[in-house]
């Protein structure tokens, strides 16, 4: 299946003609912006206004550097990939319910930067606002594309979109009487995620063992169905043993990042690595992993590219496994020298770091420069399991914040500069 970020597609959708005016026009799947204006909380908005829109009828594309009147390709000027997915996932989740999925590219068109963000159609529909901000958006409200605005859905719409849903919903349950038809019945079970409780039509109940519960791990949406369906994937060796469990546990970007920092036993480090496909940022301690298993990082590729997703994660970590140099040289940047205050609180820091002293901050002005004092460090200067202990305060107090990025960042210089060879 052709993913929408092609390049032969935006190529198609960026064709200009002799005066350097696009052939095309804003519609219902296509929406043009002068710029990435992420940093203006009032741009913020309308970009969610438009991402709820394309969601509610059938997807569409939101490109970034062409100026209206006359429609042409300017360029982007404000970074575009460099805010985190996460970010943006975050930000969508507190106005949309539920929150559309998406994905994104920057592209070189006629010498021009411009940024592609592509929403999927929701399978889930309709997609609500849950938060008003003001005369924007409004709570409650549902917001569809008609031509090229995005606007309040009128009734009829709205009464249409409603039975969509409705006929998706009888369907996936005629799938699954369908399923219990074929093992028959009364050979059929419901396993319940939220109880962990397997539960039989002969009024049987069954649970797993305590040992293989430490082995066993539900992915939540780890895949998607051929018919595009969330899936849910069980790992671990089951036997027929049984005892109470408590309920098993989904592999999140907060079990890989604090796995690394803790030093956590793996059981299934390719579990992992697979997993991080789809989290929402690509910047991961991809090398831990890679070192709990017995494959190279060539090896580990070949398997990431047969993950079956269209994550720009996915898209990342096999970036950085080819070539993770930006990582490592972000440190350039980051002076250690006594010639302003910025970089005194940097260099302190650094000194603290190397010596296993107490690190105190009380803003995350100063949780920066700890961050920046961090990427500084060179192997074999410091004790590893000190400045990890440091990081996981940082994460545990400071990760739901505009320094999100920055922390997975730093987390990934320590996992490259302590576990790649």
């Amino acid at each position: 299946m052709q993913s929408p970020l092609d390049n032969d597609i935006i190529v198609e959708l960026m064709k200009t003609k002799a005066n350097g005016r696009l052939y095309k026009r804003e519609s219902t799947a296509l929406e043009f912006k002068s710029d990435f204006d992420w940093d203006i909380r009032e741009s913020r908005i309308k970009y969610l206004k438009s991402i709820a829109s394309f969601a509610n009828r059938l997807g569409g594309y939101m490109i970034f550097g062409v100026s209206d009147s006359p429609r042409l390709i300017s360029g982007i000027t404000k970074s575009f990939m460099e805010i985190d997915d996460y970010q943006i996932s975050q930000f969508i989740n507190l106005y949309l319910s539920p929150a559309p999925d998406f994905e994104r590219e920057e592209f070189l068109i006629n010498g021009k930067k411009i940024g592609v963000m592509f929403i999927h159609p929701i399978d889930r529909k309709p997609v609500v606002c849950i938060k008003s901000y003001g005369n924007i958006m409004s709570d409650s409200s549902i917001y569809y594309r008609y031509n090229s605005l995005s606007c309040i859905i009128n009734s009829g719409d709205l009464i249409h979109l409603l039975e969509e849903a409705k006929q998706k919903e009888n369907d996936k349950w005629m799938k699954l009487f369908t399923s219990a038809s074929t093992v028959g019945v009364h050979n059929a079970g419901i396993f319940d995620i939220k109880s962990g409780k397997i539960s039989t039509q002969k009024g049987n109940s069954y649970v797993l063992d305590e040992n293989l519960l430490k082995r066993l791990k539900v992915l939540d949406k780890y895949s998607q169905q051929e018919d595009g369906a969330e899936a849910v994937r069980i790992i671990g060796e089951i036997d027929k043993t049984g005892t109470v469990i408590n309920r098993p546990f989904a592999i999140h970007d907060d079990d890989i990042i604090i796995g690394f920092l803790g030093d956590k036993d793996i059981n299934a480090p390719i579990e992992y690595l697979e997993a991080m496909c789809y989290q929402s940022s690509g910047f991961m301690p991809i090398y831990y992993y890679i070192n709990k298993t017995d494959f190279n990082i060539e090896d580990i590729l070949k398997k990431l590219k047969k993950v079956k997703t269209r994550s720009q994660a996915k898209k990342k970590l096999i970036a950085r496994l080819e070539d993770d140099s930006n990582i490592l040289n972000q440190r350039k940047s980051l002076i250690m020298e006594n010639s302003t205050s910025v970089r005194t609180k940097r260099l302190r820091y650094h000194n603290q770091l190397i010596n296993g002293e107490e690190i105190i901050y009380k803003n995350t002005g100063e949780v920066k420069r700890l961050l920046e004092a961090i990427c500084n460090l060179q192997h074999g200067t410091f004790n590893f399991a000190y400045v990890k202990n440091v990081l996981i305060d940082v994460y545990n107090n400071y990760f739901n914040t505009d320094l999100s990025s920055f922390i997975r960042k730093t987390v990934c210089y320590l996992d490259l500069l302590e576990n790649k060879n």
